[in-house]
């Protein structure tokens, strides 16, 4: 799979590489990354493995994979997550609930730990629209470390073989936050929009 995001000037070029052996599957994600507060970082490799299924006979499924972040060039940033996700439907609605937990120092930075929870809604019209969201909160321990929310909305579709995604993001980091109070480092979580389009091959 090949995307490629846009956000005012800039243009995000990332690519996945996947397989799978059901239920278990492998992967690597690349993408360009680019931020004044990190200049050093320009791209990302994340190779990941993960596995999912559903409980027993139930309705309700799950998704559970290891990420780890690197950053070529860049020495000391690297670090893990564990993603973990339950789906269920809800009548009309989709909902997923996420819990991503770090397994070592955020970011590298010592004694930094992060969890992600968020709850991912989404419904499908029969146009073939869908609309979707996310709600959730970044916690982020250690000394000078601060958490931070974010939501986002956006819809969907797919079109001539091609996955359209327009989604606006915001977060409530403000000038205050001890970790992205700075300039660069509101720049990062500011509102913006994301138009987005990939492929499966």
């Amino acid at each position: 799979m090949r995307f490629f995001s846009w956000y005012y000037h800039d243009l995000i070029f990332n690519k996945i590489k996947r397989f799978q052996c059901s239920p278990v599957y492998a992967g690597l994600f690349s993408a360009t990354n680019k931020f004044e507060l990190t200049p050093d970082i320009r791209a990302v490799l994340a190779p990941y493995i993960g596995k999912f299924g559903s409980f027993g006979e139930s309705d309700i499924s799950y998704n559970v994979f290891v990420f780890h972040y690197t950053y070529p060039g860049v020495e000391g940033m690297d670090y893990t997550e564990l993603w973990m996700e339950i789906i269920k439907d809800f009548g009309p609605v989709k909902l997923k609930f996420e819990l991503t937990p770090t397994l070592n120092d955020w970011f590298g930075v010592e004694g930094w730990t992060g969890i992600n929870y968020a709850v991912h809604p989404s419904k499908t019209f029969a146009n073939g629209i869908t609309v979707l969201g996310s709600i959730g909160y970044q916690e982020l321990s250690g000394e000078g470390a601060e958490g931070w929310a974010h939501w986002n909305l956006g819809v969907n579709k797919d079109f001539y073989g091609l996955h359209i995604v327009l989604r606006y993001h915001d977060s409530d980091v403000d000038s205050s936050h001890k970790v992205y109070g700075s300039e660069q480092g509101r720049q990062i979580f500011d509102e913006r929009f994301v138009f987005s389009v990939s492929k499966s091959f």
